[in-house]
């Protein structure tokens, strides 16, 4: 009974326009070329120089429809395209999953401090994103960018009243590393490289001041 409520509901909606689907894939193509590693780099300096704040485009673009607007993007019945598009992917099956996890492997299996990607020991971890946390590297974003990493920043912010080692303030005092798995391996393992220089140098620096501020204090 529930199912026939729901198909009888489902099928008084408007069915999408191809043209509105077509936009979609327009916006969201042109989103994921932007965010391939050797393309973004392009224009983050383009936007360094105009002024303009790329992270915050970034996120501007990636986000979901907000309460008022979601139900006139939710409320209509798939277009033929989408519903090929959708028979397609599963027929793929999990084909894209493995490729990304694997590509992700690589990159995590180069950094020497694991800890600090806080969700890299999920069994079934899929890699839309890779956490780092700068934070605990002593780390800014700036050290990042001078080494020729664009991290960014993730939407999080932390949460009153969870500890420090909570998920989810863990998640709110990262930066996203650079990944995509059409990224070649050679530019993983550089980036995973560049991560563990970026470290070192960090730690390096901090002994280098808590020597001094000894020898102050002494």
């Amino acid at each position: 009974h529930l199912r026939e409520t729901m198909e009888r509901l489902h099928f008084t909606l408007p069915i999408q326009a191809r043209v509105s689907y077509l936009m979609i894939l327009v916006k969201y193509g042109f989103i994921m070329a932007c965010t391939l590693p050797s393309i973004y780099r392009v224009l983050f300096f383009l936007a360094k120089k105009i002024g303009l704040d790329i992270e915050q485009v970034t996120h501007n673009l990636s986000r979901s429809p907000t309460a008022s607007t979601s139900e006139d993007h939710l409320r209509k019945q798939p277009s033929n395209p989408l519903l090929r598009l959708l028979g397609a992917r599963l027929r793929e099956g999990s084909t894209r999953l493995e490729l990304r996890r694997s590509r992700a492997q690589i990159l995590i299996s180069c950094l020497e401090n694991t800890q600090l990607v806080p969700t890299s020991g999920h069994e079934h971890h899929n890699y839309w994103i890779v956490p780092f946390r700068s934070d605990l590297a002593n780390l800014t974003k700036l050290d990042f960018w001078n080494d020729g990493l664009q991290v960014i920043s993730s939407r999080l912010v932390p949460v009153e009243g969870l500890t420090e080692d909570s998920g989810a303030h863990q998640l709110a005092s990262i930066v996203l590393l650079p990944f995509d798995p059409l990224m070649p391996v050679t530019q993983l393992v550089e980036t995973g490289r560049t991560v563990n220089q970026l470290v070192e140098r960090a730690k390096r620096n901090r002994s280098v001041t808590n020597q001094k501020t000894f020898s102050f204090t002494s």
